[in-house]
């Protein structure tokens, strides 16, 4: 089985925040194994399409 990508952990993160529950950038890295890297849930945010059934990222 293959490790998945930072995209996916990043998703996987975003899919288990409970509804009503809100994330930020930082703490979604965080939780995704990525540390200190914000950057990476907000260029993921900015390049998903319009309509995502995540809108829980503040």
């Amino acid at each position: 089985m293959t490790e998945p990508t930072k995209d996916q952990k990043i998703w996987q993160v975003v899919a288990a925040i409970p509804p009503g529950c809100v994330a930020s950038y930082g703490q979604i890295a965080d939780m995704a194994a990525w540390a200190g890297r914000p950057g990476i849930s907000v260029k993921l945010w900015e390049n998903s399409q319009k309509g995502t059934p995540f809108p829980g990222i503040a």
